[in-house]
């Protein structure tokens, strides 16, 4: 099933995540570049309506890409 309110999966998160990583991919928590992974600022559980805003989007390192300096 597909995940509704901007779920991680389907066509527009990979389309806003992919914005939001061509704009920057220095990680908001470490200050460190090659992030590839994009974390909401405020939880899509509290706010659902902003799970696609680029403005609550921010560049981090996740699991697939994890920081080479920390």
């Amino acid at each position: 099933m597909p995940a509704i309110g901007g779920g991680p999966s389907g066509r527009p998160w990979r389309r806003v995540r992919a914005r939001v990583l061509a704009a920057s991919d220095v990680c908001y928590l470490c200050g460190h570049p090659g992030a590839g992974a994009v974390d909401h600022v405020i939880s899509r559980k509290l706010r659902p309506d902003l799970a696609l805003d680029p403005a609550n989007l921010r560049p981090v390192h996740g699991s697939l890409s994890r920081c080479p300096w920390c």
